[in-house]
């Protein structure tokens, strides 16, 4: 009798243990896609350099080393995101840039955009000038472009106006013919800086509550706010750019992310 109920115990636990595989194995445990990173363009602004023309972001999507994604019926390479934040203090904006930095060149290749994403840190999506919210902000058609990125003007000539550019060519200058279109209407970067709240980055010291182009705010979601600010009145930006996909199951993944450079932004070139 001891013999039999022991064998019938020892085929219990076989048999639990052996349900208990199957179904980590068919849907406790989420598939995860290597993707290609983006990689640069023309232009990678350091955040020190005075030569405001150059200020601005270019890169270039990376969709033929994700082509096999891209009709997936399991996973699909969905396109490329930008993600960008704003700070006072240009040495504490390079202190995260190279912790950043350092992640992104270990083994684990999502390390970067968990940094990036995290609670502490808390990049922003860069967001569009018009009501429709696009995941991600440049689709995958299948073909590497070109993206041209200036946030905020310099002066008053078109060639140096705010826009997004995509295109086959690589741009230095604004150029209206590529010029980023949502239902045929052209957009431009704004910021996200609160629940459904998108200002523009021309930071204009303005006491209206209309303003679209108010100064940056201790308590912005997109600010990193130091009391010692490295120069009065300057903010700083940090881009990244990183490949996107999605499973069946909404189930994200990310390449490597890609520094795009960084920007500053003096408010005395936007005073009324």
């Amino acid at each position: 009798m001891k013999k039999a109920a022991l064998i019938k115990s020892l085929r219990f636990v076989f048999v639990s243990l052996s349900c208990c595989f199957f179904l980590l194995g068919s849907c406790g445990l989420e598939s995860y896609y290597f993707l290609e990173p983006p990689y640069e363009g023309n232009n990678v602004p350091d955040g020190n350099n005075s030569d405001k023309p150059l200020m601005y972001f270019s890169f270039v999507t990376q969709e033929s080393e994700n082509a096999e994604y891209i009709n997936g019926s399991e996973f699909k390479f969905k396109g490329t995101e930008i993600y960008y934040k704003i700070f006072n203090n240009y040495n504490e904006m390079v202190n995260w840039q190279n912790a950043v930095d350092n992640l992104n060149s270990g083994t684990n290749y999502t390390a970067a955009f968990e940094k990036l994403t995290s609670s502490s840190y808390n990049y922003q999506k860069l967001n569009l000038s018009c009501d429709v919210v696009l995941d991600p902000l440049i689709a995958a058609t299948g073909d590497n472009r070109y993206v041209y990125i200036r946030l905020n003007d310099y002066g008053t000539e078109e060639s140096f106006r705010n826009g997004i550019c995509i295109g086959n060519d690589s741009l230095s200058e604004y150029d209206e013919a590529s010029a980023m279109k949502v239902k045929g209407e052209i957009v431009y970067p704004r910021r996200t800086d609160g629940a459904s709240v998108k200002h523009g980055f021309n930071f204009c010291p303005s006491d209206e509550a209309g303003d679209d182009n108010p100064v940056p705010a201790e308590n912005d979601i997109d600010v990193q706010y130091n009391s010692t600010p490295t120069n009065e009145g300057t903010w700083y930006v940090d881009m990244y750019a990183v490949s996107v996909g999605v499973d069946n199951s909404f189930n994200y993944s990310y390449s490597k992310v890609l520094h795009l450079g960084s920007i500053f932004i003096e408010e005395s070139d936007y005073k009324d």
